[in-house]
């Protein structure tokens, strides 16, 4: 049984967009209701639209925009055809401006007054809003307040110029590349969610995209579940889940490096302990188990993948280490570049958690040695002072 998620589920992606009316609705609408302050509650919630209701010829009427956006849904204009679409997970409408009906998943359905537009912005019918995205609408006459209640079922999320949904208890995810497309079905996510969720998106076009759904749980926030699904052709073909105590850093999803051929795209997904590398295919290249190679039998955050080597940071002893592929060897890295006191803070601390502070940035390619790189805060240095960028020269 799926956990409550604690956190509003209502979320959009709106670009931005005018209309031009025509003169005829200008006129029109300057006969509408004028100084009525119309009120609005969600599931018993006020909210104040930023583009003010109104009634006309006793039709009242919302903004399109905010209205989608309140509902769940994404809103888009397209602006060379002039028309809005508002999508959701089995829901496409579209609304031509100025039309007496809406296409709701490719039919045609009417509406009980025309689309309006005024000062640039859409505005449809509110009983539009109740039919069409399935919300239930109570007007009060008296106090001029809407009142709407309207389950939604769906986290939505947007990055890399998608969004995704997905289903709170089910665990269905629904994926729109572009953002504003259609959303299609990429399958169900194997979840059993406990506390506050976000979300990760990583992965180079075309190699094949990893999400990952971070929850975050326990009395002081201490637990980090991770579900990670590899998505190819928006539908997913591989997923796993991992569990961190205390620190949580995002695994490393995708990366890339240069041959002869041209630039070589991968994709990353991790378990926590497997790591496993796909190509733009989603076919399975190579895996590595990382207790054995770095011969702690920990869960691992992975930080860096490349072709001969591994970034790594072993959960509980914390210590952020290089594995080279070439021979096996190990490293934990702040032996070699923490000096000083800084180097006997992190052998010892515990608190909040063991282990050192290095933040692993790539590698450089312009150098001969191809050192990687590291941005370091010493926990001794002045709050202004910034993070130092460290070098290791793992050829030595």
């Amino acid at each position: 049984m799926l956990g409550k998620v604690r956190y509003t589920l209502l979320a959009a992606v709106l670009l931005g967009g005018t209309f031009q009316p025509m003169a005829s609705q200008v006129s029109a609408l300057s006969n509408m209701s004028a100084g009525t302050q119309i009120s609005l509650t969600l599931n018993g919630e006020a909210y104040q639209t930023e583009t003010a209701p109104f009634v006309y010829q006793g039709t009242t009427y919302f903004p399109v925009r905010e209205m989608g956006e309140l509902l769940g849904t994404v809103v888009f204009w397209h602006a060379s055809s002039n028309f809005v679409t508002m999508t959701y997970p089995k829901l496409t409408v579209r609304l031509t401006n100025g039309a007496v009906e809406a296409t709701v998943n490719g039919q045609p359905v009417s509406l009980t007054a025309p689309l309006k537009t005024v000062d640039g912005k859409m505005y449809a019918p509110l009983r539009f809003f109740s039919e069409v995205v399935g919300a239930e609408v109570v007007w009060n006459s008296v106090s001029k307040t809407v009142h709407i209640q309207k389950t939604n079922d769906f986290i939505q999320f947007t990055g890399n110029n998608e969004t995704i949904w997905l289903h709170s208890q089910l665990g269905e995810l629904y994926i729109a590349r572009s953002y504003e497309q259609s959303p299609v079905h990429a399958g169900k996510i194997d979840m059993d969610f406990k506390g506050e969720l976000s979300f990760e998106s990583g992965g180079i076009r075309p190699t094949p995209s990893v999400i990952t759904f971070v929850d975050n749980h326990g009395s002081a926030g201490e637990y980090y579940d991770t579900y990670s699904v590899l998505v190819h052709n928006k539908k997913i073909i591989k997923q796993n889940n991992a569990s961190y105590y205390k620190r949580y850093e995002p695994n490393l999803s995708s990366y890339q490096y240069y041959d002869p051929d041209g630039w070589i795209q991968r994709a990353v997904l991790t378990d926590g302990k497997i790591v496993t590398v796909y190509d733009t295919e989603g076919t399975e290249i190579k895996s590595y188990d990382l207790p054995a190679l770095v011969g702690k039998d920990e869960v691992y955050s992975v930080q860096g993948v490349m072709e001969d080597f591994l970034i790594v940071r072993p959960n509980q002893s914390g210590f952020l280490t290089y594995v080279d592929l070439n021979d096996d060897s190990v490293v934990e890295l702040y032996k070699h570049l923490l000096t000083g006191r800084d180097l006997d803070y992190f052998s010892n601390r515990q608190d909040p958690y063991a282990g050192d502070d290095l933040r692993y940035i790539g590698y450089d390619s312009w150098m001969d040695t191809n050192p990687l790189i590291f941005f370091y805060k010493s926990p001794f240095a002045p709050e202004y002072i910034d993070y130092n960028r460290v070098l290791y020269d793992r050829h030595k």
